[in-house]
């Protein structure tokens, strides 16, 4: 079902004035309470210039918005709410909000928030004052003070060190920013967007701008972000930066084949041309230098065929397919 709200002073409704219109997208699974002090807390964002419309993806939630967060919604303006047909994940959730918005809804900026409280409103206020002095760019909420345990944050540290170190990019932001609404339809149309929408950021040429933002308190409950959640998180960012990774893989690979290649032509020639080499030492090395050799190029030889072959693969883009995955999308004024 899906209720379009535009949000005015003291929460009523009105029409276009011609100031900014702002759309959030926040993915929301089963959490229709914190969705309801969320919807609450977003009026703080709001001018007399400006007009709010959310969009809530619901990501396959056993239970269905409440009728009560319905009548709260039409009394505070309204968001439109799009039921999937089932659990995409919170990645996939948020881009194919992003394709209906691209699609079907009217914005300046765009904004994309969690509704759990962790993303609090209030600093989406900010992030805005800083879009209205850069149309160009998107913004982004680095993370400030994080509320989490200290398992999370050393397994998040963590994360951050792989991609890294895996790809060269220094991933230190989440979900949270705001994006030119003329970059939507670009960023919906790459494919990495379906498994990672904060690598696929990254990936975006567009200018970026940071705005330091600290974590904030959940309304209700714990978050569903445990340690296979982030080691999920982390091989979903993985499979979206998979270039990069592959041309970091490549380089590691090809120096493994040269040191082992080195080795080879060191115990050649050390056997053939010194008195040194201890008796069936040349043998042994020559033999481990050749099998470092044999599978270095191997791994060479099957990740360029693996990422060739994906190249020539052309899926549909998700911004030509996103409706499939929605089950109903109802407006109601």
């Amino acid at each position: 079902m899906s209720i379009e709200i535009r949000y005015g002073p003291q929460g009523r409704r009105q029409g276009r004035t011609g100031g900014m219109d702002v759309v959030v997208v926040t993915p929301v699974l089963d959490d229709w309470d914190s969705l309801a002090m969320w919807i609450d807390d977003l009026r703080c964002i709001t001018t007399p210039s400006s007009t709010t419309t959310v969009v809530v993806v619901d990501d396959g939630s056993i239970q269905k918005i409440p009728p009560e967060l319905l009548a709260q919604a039409r009394s505070r303006g309204s968001c439109h709410v799009l039921q999937l047909k089932t659990n995409v994940g919170h990645q996939r959730a948020i881009a194919i909000g992003l394709a209906y918005v691209a699609d079907a809804v009217h914005a300046d900026w765009v904004a994309v928030m969690d509704a759990d409280g962790e993303d609090p409103p209030s600093a989406l206020a900010s992030l805005l004052r800083t879009a209205e002095q850069n149309p160009d760019a998107i913004i982004l909420a680095t993370r400030g003070k994080r509320h989490e345990g200290w398992r999370f944050q050393t397994g998040y540290v963590a994360y951050r060190l792989a991609v890294r170190v895996g790809t060269g990019l220094h991933l230190n932001h989440g979900n949270f920013c705001v994006l030119p609404a003329h970059v939507v339809p670009r960023i919906v149309s790459m494919e990495s967007v379906w498994n990672h929408f904060g690598a696929t950021i990254e990936l975006a040429r567009d200018k970026k701008i940071s705005v330091r933002v600290d974590r904030g308190h959940r309304y209700r409950g714990t978050s569903r972000m445990n340690t296979i959640a982030l080691v999920n998180h982390g091989l979903a960012a993985m499979a979206a930066l998979a270039d990069r990774l592959f041309v970091r893989m490549l380089g590691l690979a090809a120096a493994a084949l040269t040191m082992a290649m080195f080795a080879l032509f060191f115990v050649v020639t050390v056997r053939t041309f010194t008195q040194s080499a201890i008796p069936g030492w040349a043998t042994a090395a020559a033999g481990l230098a050749a099998v470092a050799a044999l599978q270095a190029f191997t791994l060479v030889a099957t990740t360029t065929f693996a990422v060739l072959m994906e190249r020539r693969a052309i899926d549909p883009p998700l911004d030509t397919v996103f409706r499939q995955f929605i089950a109903s999308i109802d407006k109601t004024s």
